[in-house]
């Protein structure tokens, strides 16, 4: 989201930008899906090659703790880098928190070139990197009296947010279409990178109000039933909390949720991921996420140990992502919000011996359109 908004504040500037990172990786007249968030190294460079070729004048990356760890990015100047958020994922690469983190603070020291370090103040592990950082330019952003970049006044609505933040010259005001109060915290690492960059306050604006929203991202999916349906991303327990709160916010009358948990990844974020929709959600129907060569119903075991200590009994099992989804349409009535999480912008689903086709906003719009037909028939 972040790379999003600076994307959209670049080019309100009239500059050039190019987005490398979990979606796609994209400058003009070129979009690549992307297979991983950060590619491997010779891929990088030549794509950066061809960017500085064509023009493109500011290259935002999203770098993966993975490509930290394996010298993916070795050799780039960074001249700002970003520190969102830390929680439990890839702990079966990492192994634990600490070297997750190890891994992610080396893009704040891979050479000795003078950056901008751009840190999130309210988070544990930010301000664990606050106090490493010592010949950085440091600007912290948050909504703790400490933040450089400081988010004082806001409101959350169906609408977005408004939001009045002071930084060290001044105070802004702005709006986003962006929904629920993790993009607060987007917006306020946007606009202390952009302050970095010297963007006029304008172009600020103007990029944050324009970006209506980001592929499988607390995505809506319009329809004539007048349904509150939205596809996320969020695949950790922080990610899923964040998502329901959010919803929360807006006053549902009841929260469906349909998730599951990838295969062949970290196994210790199943269990709290089902505490957490035992907590926030109503209902919740469990499934596959991307099994790969798992058993999905192993994976599922996992998730409803977690929802299971919450006491809350109002889950399903339905292994089919499909099958799931539609299940969770039968039961919408007006007022309602369903989530579909885990999977966002994804166009696929990895089962043990195959990948096929499966974009859940595609599948709802399918399904909602073959509803609309049997009622009105």
């Amino acid at each position: 989201t972040v790379s999003y908004l600076l994307e959209s504040i670049i080019i309100k500037s009239n500059l050039l930008p190019a987005v490398i990172g979990t979606i796609s990786y994209r400058w003009p007249q070129t979009t690549i899906s992307a297979e991983r968030t950060t590619p491997e190294a010779p891929d990088l460079q030549r794509m950066l090659s061809e960017m500085a070729a064509q023009g493109v004048n500011h290259c935002l990356i999203e770098v993966s703790s993975h490509a930290l760890d394996l010298k993916r990015v070795l050799g780039i100047g960074f001249d700002v880098a970003v520190f969102t958020n830390l929680s439990g994922e890839h702990l079966d690469y990492h192994q634990s928190m600490e070297s997750y983190f190890e891994a992610k603070k080396n893009l704040f020291f891979l050479d000795h070139k003078k950056r901008t370090a751009v840190v999130n103040q309210d988070d544990s592990w930010g301000k664990k990197l606050i106090s490493k950082l010592k010949n950085e330019e440091l600007l912290t952003f948050g909504l703790e009296p400490a933040a450089s970049v400081r988010g004082e006044d806001f409101n959350l609505s169906q609408k977005g947010i408004e939001l009045s933040v002071k930084y060290p010259e001044g105070r802004l005001t702005v709006f986003s279409p962006l929904l629920g109060m993790a993009n607060i915290y987007n917006i306020l690492a946007s606009i202390a990178v952009a302050l970095a960059l010297n963007i006029p306050l304008a172009a600020i604006k103007k990029g944050i109000t324009t970006l209506r929203g980001i592929p499988g991202r607390f995505e809506k999916i319009e329809n004539s039933f007048g349904f509150n349906i939205f596809v996320d991303y969020a695949h950790t327990d922080s990610a899923l909390a964040s998502l329901l709160e959010t919803v929360r916010h807006l006053n549902p009358k009841r929260i469906f949720l349909v998730f599951g948990a990838g295969g062949d990844r970290d196994k210790t974020k199943r269990p709290r991921m089902g505490e957490v929709a035992g907590r926030l959600a109503e209902m919740s129907i469990l499934t596959s996420d991307n099994p790969r060569s798992e058993d999905p119903l192993a994976i599922i075991s996992d998730i409803e140990k977690g929802i299971k200590k919450t006491g809350n009994k109002n889950y399903k099992i339905l292994p089919d992502r499909k099958e799931a989804i539609a299940y969770a349409l039968s039961l919408l009535r007006k007022g309602d919000y369903l989530l579909v999480a885990g999977k966002g912008h994804e166009s696929y689903q990895i089962l043990k011996d195959k990948t096929i086709p499966f974009d859940d906003a595609e599948v709802i719009r399918k399904i909602l359109k073959e509803k609309k037909i049997s009622s009105n028939g």
